[in-house]
Parts: C-alpha cells; structure tokens; sequence
C-alpha cells in the first residue's frame, strides 16, 4: 500500500474520530452555574410573631360621617364615643320676638346605613353639653381630646333608642327648653352665622352615662349622617304673625362645620383576659390569639424574623410573600351584631416604630394584589407584600415589624383611622394548623 494513501487514511480516521466529541463551543445545562437556572422557586413559610398593643390616640377628621355611642363588648370591654360639632345658621338677620312660643327644640342625627355595632334595641341616655372652646376648621383633633365642653352643664338630654323619621332611622334628643328659647330669641346671635358661634360655640354628645351589660344590654356605636337635609339643631316655634308653625333649622354641615370624635376605650371593663393581659405588657399571651380593634383601640404587633437580607449570598426576586391571619370566630358574641373589618393594613415600621406609609402599597395598582379584604368564605385574611419583601431580601430596607391595623390599605385612606368601629380575633402561634404564617414566592437571581 502506498504510504501516501496510508497517511490520508490515518488522517481521515483522526478526523471522523474529532467530530464525534462534544461541541465545547455551546453551553451545555451541566455547565450553566446552578444560580442562573431562573426556574428554581424557593418556597418557605415563616413563623409570625404576633401581639396586641393598644394605640394612644388617632386623629379623628373633619368628616360629616361620625360615630356616637357605647358599647360593651364581651371580649374587648368597652368603647365610649363621644361627638363634637357646631351648628351652623344658614340665614342672616333672622328676628324672633320674645313673644313667640317655643312648641320643641331638639337634635336630629340620622343613622348612616346599617353601620353599627351592639344591639340596635338597647335604651342609651344621650347628653348634650355646651362648648367652652371654639371648633377651629383648620386643626387637627385627637380622639383623646374631650377637653373643650363645659362637663357641670346639660343643655339636652335623652334616654331610650332610636326613632324613625319619614322611614330613615334617627337619633333625636330634646334641648332644654329654657336653653332653647333663650338661644330661639336672642337676636344678637342670630344676626349671621359668625355672630351665633361666637356665642353657641358647639356641642358634645355622649352616653358615657349609659348602663351596659355585655350579654343583654350591650349598648350600640353607630354611623351618624352629619351632611342630609334631617341632621341638624331644630326649632319649632309659633308667632304673633302667623297661625303656621315656624321651623328653624340649624345644619351641622358648611363652611364653618366642624365635627370630630372622641373616644374612650377600656379593656378591663370586661375584656377578655388574654387581651388585658396583652395591653399590659404580657406580649407572651399573643401566641393563644390577638385582638385587632378600630376606632384607634388596639392594633397587633407582626414581626417576622425569617423576613430578611440574603445579599450575602445571591440576589433574589420575590415573586409573593403572602401574610395570613386566620379570624378565631370562638370570640363573635352570640347576642349583638359584631362584624369584622372590611379591609386591615399591615405597615412596615422603621427603627423607631414608625409606620413607613407607602411602602405596604406602592400606587394604586398595587392594591388588589396587596389585598387585606376579609376572606369571608376561608375566614382570613391575607396580604401580598412582596414589595417590601423584595426590599428586605436584597438589603434595600429593614425589617423592624409592622402594625396590623384596622384601615384602608389605599394610600389616600391609610391614614384615616377614624373611619372603622369593627373588631377581630386572631389564632396565635399555639394553634399550629391556623396560626398567622408567611409564605415566601422567590427566585434565585445572582449569586455573590
């Protein structure tokens, strides 16, 4: 065989024999780092520490819906809200001779909605009291705040429960009538609506005075309309001019209206003793359950330990990080109408407790996936913050907790506090199969 032909052979062997290895020249998977495989989920559920602390005070605003009432709740003890408005003359000039005869004077307040809390039918005692302080339109109050009327004078009065007017459901207490026709005939006051609060500067309604028992006479805090054409200080009079009844009346809504709540809640005043001991410092008894209360009366302390950096590691991209409450429907009286809230917010805190708005929802098409709306059919709720997980995970922000809160997670809304009277229990820790948990959705992104 010639030995040209013998090395083409060889040469052509070596070659077919090459191509069959493997092309290094394409990535293989089993080469591609294992942080790079965008398809591995991580999935962890965290344990969620939480208890109940009660809130100071919140800032009741200058709504024309406001609450008034008391109740006794079984489980929480009880809450007293107090009402503070100014009357508001819509006429100038008016006269009315200190002849004329005062047939009744009274307040109206019409129930907005169904929107209360306790039994509807139990009989309160409702007093009025005149202001010492004028109503500023521009300042904020606190609910604390029940400094400003005059605690030694009752100008109206009223016990028992609620009326009808024409089919809408009313408050309705009669005014003194010595307060009322001095107030009818004084003619300085009614020369325009600055002149009359300069001299009637507002009032205060409460039922503080109003004896409760949680089981059969629980009292009731409702939702008052402060803006329709029935709320309002009314006077009916006859003249010397006229045989027609006169009716004046004075509307809580305007320019000058100012109307805010106050109120007062006590947890030892029948509270169940995992919450009494909860607000006295006994965060332990957080693990059986929590209790979340609006109106500014207690909120939950969350905090989540396993929510937090992996930058030193890898990079991550958070996908969910869904918060659960499971509601303990063992503490929903049988007697009395005791709903849970719509919506709860659940708010980041920074280093100094401070609620860090903002961060829960970023923009208004955050809010359905950020969802805290009560799940009435798996009785929970539920909250998306893979937003400030996200944060948390790749070392942007801290996690120092949140608050759980009964609010409008809505950027707009967070801050009114003001707005809920509702209540809910919460499964703490102990109760494994409902505890509150978190469930992290990530990605592995980079590694360090």
């Amino acid at each position: 065989m010639p030995y040209r032909f013998i090395i083409c052979l060889f040469s052509l062997l070596f070659i077919l024999f090459v191509s069959c290895k493997k092309d290094t020249g394409v990535l293989g998977l089993e080469v591609q780092p294992a942080y790079d495989l965008l398809g591995a989920n991580a999935t962890e559920s965290q344990p969620v520490i939480t208890y109940t602390q009660k809130i100071d005070s919140i800032i009741s605003f200058n709504t024309s819906s406001k609450f008034l009432g008391s109740n006794q709740d079984p489980y929480f003890g009880r809450t007293d809200v107090g009402l503070y408005l100014n009357a508001n003359l819509e006429v100038s000039n008016l006269l009315v001779q200190s002849t004329a005869t005062l047939n009744s004077a009274e307040i109206i307040l019409e129930v907005k909605g169904i929107e209360y809390m306790g039994d509807a039918a139990t009989a309160m005692t409702y007093s009025v009291f005149p202001l010492d302080s004028t109503l500023l339109k521009g300042r904020y109050y606190y609910a604390s705040n029940n400094r400003l009327h005059n605690k030694g004078t009752v100008v109206a009065a009223y016990t028992g429960s609620y009326t009808t007017i024409d089919g809408k459901v009313v408050l309705r207490i009669p005014l003194d009538p010595v307060y009322a026709k001095a107030l009818l005939t004084n003619s300085v006051a009614l020369v325009s609506n600055d002149e009359f609060q300069k001299q009637y500067k507002g009032y205060y309604i409460s039922s503080e005075t109003s004896q409760l028992n949680p089981q059969s006479s629980p009292g009731i805090i409702s939702l008052f309309d402060l803006s329709t054409s029935l709320s309002g200080l009314y006077f009916r009079y006859d003249t010397t001019t006229t045989s027609s009844e006169v009716t004046l009346r004075l509307s809580f809504t305007g320019e000058k209206a100012v109307r805010y709540n106050t109120v007062k809640y006590q947890a030892n005043q029948g509270g169940h003793y995992l919450l009494t001991a909860q607000l006295q410092g006994d965060t332990i008894k957080g693990n059986e359950n929590t209790f979340s209360k609006g109106l500014g009366n207690t909120k939950i302390i969350v905090k989540i330990p396993g929510l937090k950096s992996k930058v030193d590691s890898f990079f991550v991209s958070v996908n969910r990080a869904e918060v659960i409450f499971n509601v303990d429907n063992a503490f929903k009286p049988s007697f009395g109408k005791y709903d849970p809230p719509t919506l709860l917010t659940l708010i980041p805190l920074d280093s100094l407790g401070r609620e860090q708005l903002g961060i829960h929802s970023m923009d208004a098409g955050d809010i359905n996936r950020y969802d805290g709306k009560y799940d009435e059919t798996n009785q929970r709720y539920v909250f998306n913050v893979a937003r400030f997980a996200n944060l948390v995970m790749n070392g942007k922000v801290k996690n120092y907790g949140f608050h759980l809160v009964v609010a409008d997670p809505n950027l707009e809304d967070v801050i009114y506090r003001d707005e809920d009277m509702r209540r809910v229990v919460f499964h703490g820790m102990n109760k494994w199969d409902l505890r509150p948990k978190c469930n992290l959705y990530y990605v592995n992104l980079t590694e360090k």
